[in-house]
This record gives structure tokens, sequence and C-alpha cells, in this order.
């Protein structure tokens, strides 16, 4: 049986009343004055619970929309029924992989680096050849006996 809210004309005050579905929807209370109906918004909800273990639920859920501090509640909820920090293995699957790629970045900026001291070198030793080939390419003078 449906409940019905109705307010009071005068006082303002509510009373929630059950009726049947083909009842007629209005209230007279014990003095004979009739009271207003009440009307709200349906109050339904969908995807209330996320299955904390499965990635792409966490994308369809907030790809609706909602304010950042919505989205960083949610993960931390899900993060939580996961078992906390260390028991989350979506957060350490994460982790690794973002480990990685910092590695992975730090060695190719090693590589840049090493290539350009090669290459500062490279012409550091070309200086150096330029410089002997001069020396040599001077002309030997008689030793005195």
């Amino acid at each position: 049986m449906p409940l019905y809210t109705f307010e009071h004309p005068e006082t303002q005050e509510t009373r929630d009343v059950f009726f049947k579905m083909n009842d007629e929807k209005r209230f007279i209370d014990q003095e004979g004055i009739e009271w207003k109906r009440v009307f709200y918004p349906p109050t339904f909800a969908f995807d209330t619970m996320i299955d904390p273990h499965d990635e792409k639920a966490f994308a369809r859920k907030t790809e609706r929309g909602g304010t950042v501090g919505d989205l960083f509640d949610i993960s931390k909820d899900m993060s939580e029924r996961r078992g906390g920090d260390k028991n989350d293995e979506i957060k350490v699957k994460y982790t690794e992989k973002k480990n990685k790629e910092l590695d992975a970045q730090a060695l190719a900026n090693l590589r840049i680096e090493r290539k350009k001291q090669f290459e500062e070198f490279k012409k550091l030793d070309k200086s150096r050849v330029k410089v002997r080939k001069t020396v040599r390419q001077t002309p030997k003078t008689k030793r005195a006996k």
C-alpha cells in the first residue's frame, strides 16, 4: 500500500497516510478540514553499489560526472572495501606499473644525458686531434749533435 503525505493548510503539520491504489487520494481530518497533498520527487538510485574489484565499474560510475571530490571519495571507499592500502590489489598493480614507467623514464633520461655527454666528448676529442695535427705539421728542426 502506497504512502501519501498530506499537509495541514493552516498549521503546516504533515501526516503520512496509506491508501490503496484505487482509492481517491484526499485526506479530511476529524474537524472537516481537507489537507493538501504534498508531492515529492521520486527517490530511486542506480548503481549505488560498485564492485570494488572491477576497474571498469569505477569508470562507468564516474563517467556521468560529479565533482573531483566525489570521485576521490568513491575511489577511497572502493579501496577501503578492497582491504586498505596494503591489501588493495588494484592499487598495488597501479603502483608497480607507475614505478616501472618512472624507471623507464629515468633510464631514457639517463641515456639522453649520456648521449649528450658523448657528443660533447667527441667535440672535445676532435679539437684535440686538430691541435695534434697542427703540431705534427710544423717543420721538424734538426737536432744538434
